[in-house]
């Protein structure tokens, strides 16, 4: 309990060209940035932030279109890497790790191949960064397969972010995402790069994460087998372990 008292989230806004962005930082050391996926928000990582913050200078940011970011500028896709790349140019950051989960893996694995020099690690977290296709029941089967799977305690905040957000945002996300194909970009990507999958993902199943591997060649994979889409909530401890681990090297 001592400490999680010593590790404080500031909040911040700050205006990259014509949007907005929120993020909250916490921490000292080099930069890491955290980008959430789908939906989501900061809050999905707040079973990471102590043991994270404890090594590195945290940046959770809000997607445009989530969180905090949301307003009157809706979310597009194949402007996030960019959108990012230009906040951390006015944040003042050169060079950071980043982590990116399901929807922000692909945007983190964008980021990579775009802008090598801005990129020191990179961490995959069941990552969107292959071609879904247009297979829309399968993916829609998935998404309602995944509730059971959630744990208690997450539900609330998957609620909230999603109506935060709002149906408008969340369809046309999700439709962006279906038609994304980054397949060519990954092999731009200069970083050292770690693959973290939660063997139960019913969203994004584990034989993905073996398709994006091989795109990567060289890309490190943990597997956690008590963990669905969200290994960073559901086993955080496990999760963290790795993290730590492989920025560490």
């Amino acid at each position: 309990m001592n400490e999680r008292r010593k590790i404080t989230l500031q909040r911040h806004r700050i205006r990259v060209n014509d949007r907005t962005i929120a993020y909250e930082t916490a921490g000292c050391g080099s930069p890491l940035i955290l980008l959430h996926g789908l939906l989501g928000s900061t809050r999905w990582w707040r079973h990471n932030v102590v043991a994270l913050a404890a090594h590195f200078r945290l940046y959770l940011i809000d997607l445009i279109g989530f969180g905090a970011s949301r307003g009157k500028h809706q979310f597009v896709l194949h402007h996030a890497a960019d959108q990012i790349a230009a906040w951390m140019r006015q944040v003042g950051i050169p060079r950071a790790a980043l982590v990116g989960h399901s929807m922000g893996g692909l945007i983190a694995a964008d980021l990579a191949a775009s802008h090598p020099a801005l990129v020191e690690r990179l961490v995959l977290v069941n990552a969107a960064a292959i071609p879904l296709g247009h297979a829309y029941l399968r993916h829609i089967c998935g998404l309602f397969g995944l509730i059971p799977s959630l744990r208690p305690n997450f539900l609330p905040v998957l609620a909230t972010d999603a109506w935060r957000a709002g149906p408008v945002t969340g369809f046309h996300a999700t439709r962006q995402i279906l038609a994304s194909d980054i397949t060519r970009q990954l092999a731009d990507i200069q970083a050292p790069a770690m693959l973290i999958w939660g063997a139960r993902d019913t969203l994004l199943p584990l034989r993905m994460g073996s398709a994006l591997a091989k795109q990567l060649p060289g890309v490190h994979i943990v597997i956690l087998p008590d963990a669905g889409h969200n290994p960073m909530w559901e086993c955080p401890t496990a999760f963290n372990r790795a993290v730590l681990a492989f920025l560490s090297r």
